[in-house]
């Protein structure tokens, strides 16, 4: 028996070398072969057998201003089997590839797609078509959405919230509502702490109610904000909109005559479902930016024309808006080429000649148009809301100024305010001007210290939304540290009672 166990403890140990061996000699071989750059490439051929596609040849090109023809099988499809496109991954190839082609044009054919790619040198970059199509790939995946369309029924509910009712009466405008007090605003949004409800506005009008775990009363059907999603499937039927599992959110939705409703399990997000005002206006702004290029008039006309985005993302290069109720975004890329995108929940007019119905039925998509028929923008925004929401609460990246056990805090100086976020949402989401702030640290769970430069030392407690003048006067006030109640600056130390 005993030299049974030995054998099996001997075998065992030469199994577990064997695997470390293997994992050495794959990790050695795989270091061995990255490429830390292009120049670590000898040949187009070694870049696209490394990005793993098929090689079969290069040849001066058969086409008048390219120089070579290269022939080869991409290693992906341009969309996954899911409809996502595989852009980026084309965009890394063509990239390595045209670092070796002394900036001179050329064209990629990969005949089992039927596809030809023109690349093109331009100043200080370059690009391309794809059969002669420079949104390539936003129509393949434009086609496949429109032949997987969400089905977006209709669910009949019974409001049984007053304050849902009065925004609904008063067609979503903002006026003339007795909804509470505002305790605090952060994020864009307006918090009814105590009414337990917190609002987002947008050009007068109510964009978003969210009804939180502080809300006692009936939402619609009977149902509360803590009802499982077992719960009010049953008594809803089944959801137009469900889990999201590639962002890590939880939730399921439908579409009511007059209203977006999403539950979590613990909110419940109501939106708007309302008919997109100014098609013909938008239309012909898109018609006339196919004819003209103009971007910078494009974008300035839009947002005259529709100023309720939920968001306008802009940096270097990119600008990004974002309709969420009108079920259009606007993206233009770093190459200075607009992209307007439909959503399911857009059904109006897309130029002067066309509306999304054409599009649907012939197939053919104008240059910058793009149809995402799969989804609807308003679920779209709703989990981004719940991510965004659980980020900021248990942050992953850093990204935090300080975080307690109780809050984390947000100080952006660029914007001039201060963010502190109740991680268990027991405590209210509080914001604090930080135009003068030069920097904040935690006293405790609950209470930060703050100074500003030659004005004083401040201690803002966040449930009670309460500031107190620590010390004030001329001096730097430049805090070291805060510990043990105590706080270090410039050369001197003030304790706290």
């Amino acid at each position: 028996m005993k030299n049974k166990k030995k054998k099996i403890i001997i075998i065992t140990l030469i199994v577990i070398i064997f695997i470390l061996l293997a994992i050495a000699i794959i990790t050695n071989n795989f270091q061995s072969s990255e490429k830390k750059s292009v120049d670590d490439f000898k040949n187009v051929k070694e870049i696209a057998e490394y990005y793993g596609c098929i090689y079969n040849s290069m040849t001066n090109s058969e086409e008048e201003g390219f120089d070579k023809d290269i022939n080869l099988i991409f290693s992906e499809n341009p969309i996954t089997n899911e409809g996502a496109s595989n852009k980026y991954k084309y965009n890394s190839i063509l990239g390595a590839i045209a670092a070796k082609m002394d900036k001179k044009n050329f064209r990629v054919l990969d005949e089992t797609r039927d596809m030809i790619v023109r690349v093109y040198f331009l100043q200080d970059s370059q690009t391309y078509t794809i059969n002669n199509d420079s949104y390539y790939f936003e129509h393949v995946a434009s086609k496949y959405s429109m032949e997987n369309e969400l089905i977006e029924n209709i669910t009949n509910v019974t409001i049984n919230s007053d304050q849902l009712w009065q925004i609904i009466t008063n067609n979503w405008r903002t006026g003339n509502l007795n909804l509470g007090t505002i305790d605090s605003t952060v994020n864009k949004y307006d918090i009814y702490f105590d009414e337990g409800y917190k609002i987002r506005k947008i050009n007068g009008q109510v964009y978003n109610i969210v009804f939180t775990n502080k809300y006692n009363g009936l939402v619609v059907n009977n149902l509360r904000t803590n009802n499982t999603l077992e719960n009010i499937e049953s008594v809803l039927g089944t959801p137009t909109y469900s889990n999201d599992l590639e962002a890590n959110v939880d939730l399921i939705g439908y579409k009511t005559q007059s209203f977006y409703i999403f539950f979590t399990g613990e909110e419940i997000s109501i939106y708007p479902n309302k008919e997109a005002d100014k098609q013909e206006e938008f239309a012909e702004l898109v018609t006339t930016y196919i004819e003209d290029k103009n971007v910078q008039e494009f974008l300035s006309k839009l947002t005259d024309t529709w100023p309720d985005y939920s968001d306008y993302t802009k940096y270097e290069g990119y600008v990004d808006i974002k309709y969420p109720l009108r079920g259009v975004e606007v993206e233009l890329s770093q190459n200075n080429v607009v992209q307007v995108k439909c959503y399911n929940n857009y059904n109006g007019k897309v130029t002067n000649e066309l509306t999304i119905q054409n599009i649907k039925e012939n197939k053919e998509i104008p240059q910058c148009i793009t149809i995402a028929s799969n989804q609807n923008l308003v679920n779209l925004a709703e989990v981004y809301r719940i991510e965004m929401d659980s980020r900021y609460r248990h942050p992953w990246d850093n990204v935090e100024t300080i975080a307690t056990k109780q809050y984390v805090v947000y100080l952006d100086k660029e914007q001039g305010k201060c963010d502190f976020y109740s991680i268990d949402k027991q405590n209210i989401d509080t914001s604090i001007n930080a135009v003068e702030m030069d920097n904040i640290y935690a006293l405790n769970d609950t209470i930060f210290i703050y100074n500003i430069p030659n004005k004083g030392i401040y201690a803002y407690i966040a449930p009670n939304k309460e500031i107190k003048e620590i010390i004030t006067g001329d001096e730097e006030f430049n805090i070291k540290s805060v510990q043990d109640s105590t706080i270090y600056y410039d050369d001197k130390s003030i304790k706290i009672n």
